[in-house]
């Protein structure tokens, strides 16, 4: 209401809420941009079930990630393999998003001695809105196999202390990373500082691949390498990341030269207003 009216000139990360009433709008206007910044759900892959790869597989095939941008974003972003975003060059586009498979995932859940599903707790952060509509949003998804989700809302402040590598499933989510092998190394290679606070995961071939993405400086080679390990991450599952989420500002129509930043700063360098 204030930006309508002229009281002010930007909101910052403007609540995707908002989005198609501001598209409306005569005196401001909607200004996005896609980002790495990803949401998650995160699987512990040391604690059963998704110890087993079969488990992590089957719950990936209840999920709808376009479905998911709906229902957690408003629309506002895009379904990715990885924290490699669709708008990256990187981005593995031969991998693509198919349909939900419940007969395919029940068949794989009773392989790994789970014929009738099973029953998980999920923790997601209380006060992360987003995260709280991804959470429900999967387990509506997973009861079709049988996948029975209990969510247990959790404060963010404890979520370090009593939630993080230490929960079977759990949702979180990080702001984008300045280079992809920042946003990859420290979350995927066996040794990474976040991977151990997270799923836990270790696969010599996902380690052999982020280690030679790190001595090349080939391009080509390291576009090859990463879309790679996107596949790797297709195939293992270390846990399901939902898609690249939208930067996105609300902007009276007199500001000139604004643009929004994938890394979501707030950049007024080449910015005026029109009195």
């Amino acid at each position: 209401a204030a930006l309508e009216s002229g009281a002010i000139d930007i909101v910052w990360n403007l609540p995707y809420e908002a989005v198609e009433k501001l598209k409306s709008s005569r005196s401001a206007r909607v200004d996005s941009v896609p980002t790495p910044t990803w949401d998650g759900v995160i699987l512990n892959n040391k604690r059963a079930p998704f110890n087993d790869v079969r488990v992590r597989q089957a719950l990936a095939l209840t999920i709808d990630k376009a479905a998911l941008v709906e229902l957690a974003l408003f629309g506002q972003g895009a379904p990715t393999h990885s924290p490699i975003p669709p708008s990256h060059p990187y981005f593995n586009k031969t991998i693509g998003f198919k349909a939900p498979d419940i007969a395919q995932a029940k068949k794989l859940l009773a392989e790994a001695g789970y014929p009738n599903g099973f029953d998980v707790p999920m923790q997601v952060p209380h006060e992360r809105e987003q995260r709280v509509r991804l959470g429900v949003a999967v387990r509506d998804m997973a009861k079709a196999a049988g996948i029975r989700i209990n969510i247990e809302r959790v404060p963010f402040a404890s979520y370090s202390a009593n939630v993080t590598g230490k929960a079977q499933m759990f949702v979180d989510g990080y702001f984008a990373r300045p280079t992809v092998d920042t946003a990859i190394y420290p979350f995927f290679h066996s040794e990474g500082s976040w991977n151990a606070k997270l799923w836990i995961y270790k696969d010599e071939r996902v380690d052999q691949l982020l280690d030679e993405a790190r001595r090349t400086n080939a391009d080509e080679k390291r576009k090859e390498l990463f879309e790679k390990y996107q596949l790797l991450m297709h195939e293992t599952v270390p846990g399901i990341i939902a898609y690249s989420a939208a930067h996105v500002n609300g902007v009276r129509n007199e500001v000139v030269n604004f643009k929004s930043t994938p890394m979501q700063w707030l950049e007024l360098k080449d910015v005026t207003v029109k009195r």
